[in-house]
C-alpha cells in the first residue's frame, strides 16, 4: 500500500488549457478541414464536453498522425477524464514528435505517476523542469514521485526548490512535511529491525511520544532506554526535561543528579528555561497516576559506571567514537567543539565544526556533531542540510537513523504548522487532523475529519480509500465497501489498489 498512500493528496491542476497555452491549428501548416475540426474540438474542450472534444481530436489524428499538439490536447482531455492509461499513450506520441513541449512532458510525467509507473515518470518530469525550472506542477509531482520511490530526502529537496518560486504555497509545505515524515518512518523501521530491545529504539519511541505530547509514554520510554544504557548522559538530561515538564520535580532532580556525574561541565540552570518550548498544559491527574510506575522503573535502573568513560554527547556508539578520535591526538579542533558542546554552547560548537566538516569527506563524526549542534539550537534546516549532504550514505547506522528521525520530525512539525497557520480551515488541515487521529487510534475522529476534507475537496483521490480502510479496521464492512467503490468511481485505474485495501470490494 506504500505507493497508494503517496497518492492520498493529488495536486489540483487548475485552468490547464490556458496555463499550458494549448495550441491552435492555425499555428500549423494544415488544410481548412483540419482547422474547422480543431475549432470544434477546442470549443467542446472549453465547454467541458470532453467526449466530443476527444472524438474531434481523434479525427484530426487519423488525417494527420504527426500533429504533436493534437496529441497533447487529446492527452489533456484523457487526463481530465481520468483515463490515465490512454493519456500516457497519446502523450508519448506528442513527446516523440516534439520533446521540448513543456505541457507534453509535464502531463506524461503526471499521468505515469497516476498509473504508478513511478520510475517512468521521472524522465518526463525532470525534462519539464529543465524546460521551466519554476513550474510548480512539475516540481510537486517530481517530489511525489521520489516519495513514492521511497526517496524522501530527494522529495524534500525538490519541494524546497519549488517553494523558492511559490513561497506562500501551503500545498508545497504539506507535501514537504509528508516527505520528512516518510524519513521518520524509515528511520523508525530501521531502528525496529536493529532490535526493539535496544536503548536507541526506546529513545526513538520517546521522541515520538514527545511529538504527540504524550508525556507519560515519553517518560516510560526514556526510563526503558536507560535500563539498557545507564551510562548515556543525554538520556538522563532528556528524562529530566520530560519529568520537569510533567511537574515531577523530585524525579527530575534525581535524573539530573546522575547527569551531573556524567557531565559536570554543563550549567544545569538551563533546564526548564526553554527546553519544553510552547507545550500544551499537563494533565496532572494522568501524570500523577503513573508516578508510582515511574518510580519503580527508576529504582530498577542499573548502577552507572561512575568513572566517565566517554564524552556524554549522544548514544554509546557516538560517544565511543568521539573518545577514540580525541584519544588519537589528531583532532584539536574536534576537542574544542566537544568542550563547547558539553557546556551546552551549541552555537560555539557549530562555529568550530562548520569549516572542518565539509573538508573531511569521510569524517562522518564531525558531520554528525555539526548536525546535532544545529539541532540543539533549533536550526533544523541547517541540520537537515548536513544530514542530506554528508550523512545520507550512513542512514543505515542506528545512531544516525535516530538523528535523522529527530531532525525530520521537527521539520515535519514546522511544515504542518505553516499549513495550519496560513490556511486553518483548508482541506489540508482536515487531512492532517484525520491522520493524527488515525495514528492515535481514534478512528471515529479520523473518519469525521476525512469526511470534512471531502466536503471541501470532493474529488480528492485517496480520501475515500483512507476512510474505507478505517471502516475495515472497525469491521464495518458495508461502510468500507461504500468508500472503496467511491474511490473507484473517482479513480478507475486504481481498482487493484482498492481491492488490496478492501478485499470485499466486488
Amino acid at each position: 500500500m506504500r505507493s497508494l498512500t503517496a497518492r492520498v493528496l493529488v495536486v489540483a491542476i487548475v485552468g490547464m488549457s490556458s496555463a499550458l497555452g494549448i495550441v491552435s491549428a492555425q499555428e500549423q501548416n494544415v488544410d481548412e478541414w483540419t482547422v474547422e475540426r480543431f475549432r470544434l474540438a477546442r470549443l467542446a474542450h472549453e465547454q467541458n464536453k470532453l467526449d466530443v472534444a476527444a472524438r474531434e481530436y481523434q479525427l484530426i489524428l487519423l488525417r494527420n498522425p504527426r500533429f504533436a499538439e493534437v496529441y497533447l490536447n487529446l492527452g489533456i482531455v484523457y487526463h481530465q477524464q481520468r483515463k490515465y492509461q490512454e493519456a500516457v499513450k497519446v502523450l508519448q506520441s506528442a513527446v516523440s514528435l516534439k520533446p521540448n513541449v513543456l505541457g507534453a512532458q509535464l502531463f506524461l510525467g503526471i499521468d505515469k505517476y497516476m498509473i504508478q509507473e513511478f520510475q517512468g515518470a521521472l524522465g518526463p518530469l525532470e525534462q519539464a523542469l529543465r524546460l521551466n525550472r519554476a513550474d510548480r506542477q512539475a516540481g510537486i509531482y517530481l517530489a511525489l514521485t521520489y516519495l513514492a520511490l521511497e526517496q524522501p530526502e530527494r522529495a524534500a529537496r525538490q519541494l524546497r526548490d519549488t517553494a523558492r518560486y511559490s513561497p506562500q504555497d501551503v500545498e508545497i509545505s504539506y507535501h514537504e512535511g509528508e516527505a520528512y515524515l516518510e524519513g521518520v518512518r524509515q528511520s523508525l523501521a530501521l531502528l525496529r529491525e536493529a532490535g526493539t530491545d535496544s536503548a536507541l529504539y526506546h529513545w526513538a519511541l520517546a521522541i515520538g511520544a514527545q511529538q504527540k505530547n504524550d508525556k507519560v509514554s515519553a517518560i516510560e520510554e526514556y526510563l526503558k532506554a536507560l535500563a539498557l544504557a545507564p551510562d548515556v548522559g543525554e538520556l538522563y538530561w532528556r528524562l529530566a526535561v520530560a519529568l520537569r515538564g510533567a511537574g515531577l520535580s523530585d524525579l527530575a532532580s534525581a535524573a539530573l543528579g546522575r547527569y551531573r556525574v556524567l557531565n559536570p561541565d554543563r550549567d544545569l540552570a538551563s533546564l526548564g528555561s526553554n527546553e519544553n518550548g510552547d507545550e500544551p498544559p499537563v494533565n496532572s491527574a494522568v501524570v500523577t497516576g503513573n508516578k508510582e510506575a515511574f518510580l519503580r522503573l527508576w529504582d530498577a535502573l542499573p548502577p552507572m559506571n561512575r568513572v566517565r568513560q566517554s564524552p556524554p554527547i549522544a548514544d554509546e556508539f557516538v560517544n565511543r567514537a568521539v573518545k577514540a578520535r580525541l584519544s588519537s591526538g589528531e583532532a584539536p579542533d574536534l576537542k574544542l567543539a566537544v568542550q563547547r558542546y558539553l557546556k551546552a554552547d551549541y552555537g560555539g560548537a557549530a562555529q568550530v565544526l562548520k569549516p572542518i566538516a565539509p573538508s573531511r569527506t569521510e569524517d562522518w563524526l564531525s558531520a554528525y556533531l555539526l548536525a546535532r549542534a544545529y539541532l540543539s539550537t533549533s536550526n533544523y534546516e541547517a541540520a537537515e542540510e548536513v544530514l542530506e549532504g554528508r550523512l545520507a550514505s550512513r542512514f543505515h547506522l542506528p545512531s544516525i537513523a535516530l538523528l535523522r528521525m529527530e531532525i525530520q520530525s521537527q521539520l515535519a512539525v514546522d511544515c504542518f504548522n505553516q499549513v495550519m497557520t496560513k490556511q486553518p480551515n483548508s482541506y489540508l488541515v482536515k487531512l492532517l487532523e484525520a491522520k493524527s487521529a488515525a495514528a492515535a487510534g481514534k478512528d471515529r475522529e479520523a473518519i469525521a475529519s476525512y469526511q470534512q476534507a471531502l466536503k471541501l475537496s470532493p474529488d480528492r483521490l485517496g480520501v475515500h480509500l483512507a476512510i474505507g480502510e478505517l471502516y475495515e479496521n472497525r469491521l464495518q464492512w458495508d461502510a468500507a465497501i461504500r468508500e472503496f467503490k467511491a474511490e473507484v468511481s473517482l479513480d478507475p485505474d486504481n481498482v487493484p489498489g482498492c481491492r488490496s485495501g478492501g478485499s470485499r470490494l466486488e
